[in-house]
C-alpha cells in the first residue's frame, strides 16, 4: 500500500499543473513543449530595473515590475526576457582580455568606476563618490595607500547583450508604496516624517535605478605588490599575465567572489610579503565551460551571464504621474524633491572629500586629537 502511494505520488508530480510554477518557470514550460529544440532554462531578469547603491556598487531591490507575460527569449533561446527589457545580442562578441599596472590609487579607483555610470544631474557635480564603500575599492586603498604596493590587474571579459529597461511593465507595488507614503506625508503636513520616510526610501532602494546594462562575465585578477622600479613593474606583470593566461581557468570555478593570498614567490628580494591576489569572478557558475572555445573559433559558451556594467538614473527622476497616479503637480514636486535632498544627504553622510596622505588614519574625526598630535602639518 505505501509502495502505490509512493508511486502515485510520482506521477502527481509528473503531471503537476503548470499553474503552480512560478511566472518564468512556466513560459520555459510552455516555450519547450511548442517550440521544439529550444532549451530556454536560464532568464535575464534583475540585472535592469534594479535599485543600486552608487557607494557601495551592490544592487538592492526591484523597482521596475519584472514580468515574463509575452514569454519572449533571446535569438538563440538560451535566455528568457522580462517584459521590461529590450535586448540587443552582441553577435560577434570574443573574449576580451586586458592587463593594467596601477602605479596611483586614482588610476585604480577610476578603473572601478567603470562599473557603474549614474546620471547625478544639477547639484551632485561635487561628488566623487563612487563605489568608494566597495569591497574592491576598500581592499585597493587598503594596500595602495596605506602599504604603498602597486596594483597588476588582469582581465578576462565576455560580452554577451546590451540591457535597456523600459517603465512599460510599471513599478514594483512596494516601491509604489514607500512613494505613497511620502506623498500621503505630504499631504498631511507632517514633513519631518516624509523626510525621514524619503530617506529610509534611499536607505532600502539605493541612490539609482539601472536603466542600461552590459551583460556577460568577467574573471578579474588583482595582484598587489612592491615594484621599485620600471624594470621590477615589467617584470612582474608579465609573469603575472603569463600565470593568468595558463591558470585561471583552474583556479576560478565559482560565480562567488573568492579571496585567495595567492603567494607570487618570486626571486627578487623587492618583493613584499605583504603581497597578495585577489580573484573576482562575474557570471556562472560553470565558469570553465563558460570560457571554453568552441570548435568554429574564440567563442564562448554561455552558462549565466551578469552585469558586467551599469548606467542609472537617480530615483528622484522617477516622480512622475505614472508612478503617483492622482496626486496633484505640487504634492509630486515636494516628494521628489525631498528624495533629492535624501540622496544629498547620503552622500554628504558617506563620504569624505580629499585627505589621501598614504599614512593617514581614515577615521579621523573619531580620533581627531591623536591625528593633530600625529600629524599636525595636515590638520
Amino acid at each position: 500500500m505505501c509502495l502505490f502511494l509512493l508511486i502515485f505520488g510520482f506521477i502527481g508530480l509528473s503531471v503537476a499543473d503548470i499553474n503552480v510554477l512560478s511566472p518564468e518557470d512556466k513560459c520555459i514550460a510552455n516555450i519547450r513543449k511548442e517550440i521544439k529544440g529550444r532549451n530556454v532554462s536560464r532568464n535575464l531578469g534583475g540585472i535592469v530595473g534594479i535599485g543600486w547603491d552608487d557607494l557601495t556598487n551592490t544592487a538592492t531591490l526591484p523597482i521596475l515590475s519584472i514580468s515574463y507575460k509575452q514569454c519572449r527569449s533571446v535569438p538563440d533561446g538560451d535566455f528568457l526576457i522580462p517584459d521590461n527589457v529590450i535586448v540587443f545580442p552582441i553577435k560577434e562578441a570574443n573574449i576580451q582580455q586586458a592587463s593594467s599596472i596601477h602605479d596611483k590609487f586614482s588610476s585604480y579607483k577610476a578603473d572601478l568606476n567603470m562599473g557603474f555610470k549614474g546620471s547625478l544631474g544639477i547639484g551632485f557635480s561635487g561628488f566623487g563618490g563612487s563605489g568608494s564603500m566597495s569591497m574592491e575599492m576598500q581592499i585597493g586603498k587598503q594596500h595602495m595607500e596605506q602599504h604603498e604596493l602597486k596594483c597588476f590587474s588582469n582581465t578576462v571579459e565576455y560580452h554577451a547583450f546590451n540591457l535597456i529597461a523600459t517603465e512599460s511593465a510599471g513599478f514594483e507595488k512596494s516601491f509604489t508604496d514607500r512613494l505613497v507614503e511620502i506623498a500621503e506625508n505630504v499631504k498631511a503636513g507632517t514633513f519631518l516624517l516624509a523626510q525621514y520616510n524619503a530617506e529610509s526610501l534611499i536607505g532600502d532602494y539605493g541612490t539609482h535605478v539601472t536603466n542600461k546594462a552590459l551583460a556577460g562575465a568577467s574573471i578579474k585578477m588583482l595582484s598587489f605588490t612592491k615594484a621599485d622600479n620600471e624594470t621590477d613593474k615589467l617584470s612582474i606583470k608579465a609573469k603575472l599575465t603569463a600565470g593568468f593566461k595558463a591558470n585561471i581557468l583552474g583556479i576560478a570555478k565559482s560565480d562567488m567572489e573568492m579571496h585567495a593570498s595567492l603567494g607570487l614567490n618570486f626571486e627578487s628580494k623587492s618583493y613584499s610579503s605583504e603581497s597578495q591576489t585577489l580573484l573576482i569572478t562575474k557570471g556562472g557558475p560553470d565558469v570553465n565551460k563558460l570560457f571554453g572555445q568552441s570548435p568554429d573559433g574564440n567563442k564562448l559558451s554561455v552558462d549565466s551571464v551578469v552585469g558586467l556594467t551599469r548606467e542609472g538614473i537617480p530615483l528622484f527622476n522617477l516622480i512622475h504621474r505614472g508612478v503617483l497616479n492622482g496626486y496633484d503637480p505640487k504634492t509630486m514636486r515636494m516628494v521628489q524633491d525631498l528624495i533629492y535632498n535624501a540622496t544629498q544627504e547620503y552622500y554628504k553622510h558617506n563620504t569624505i572629500p580629499g585627505c589621501n596622505h598614504p599614512h593617514i588614519n581614515y577615521f579621523y574625526k573619531v580620533r581627531a586629537k591623536v591625528l593633530k598630535k600625529t600629524y599636525p602639518q595636515i590638520v
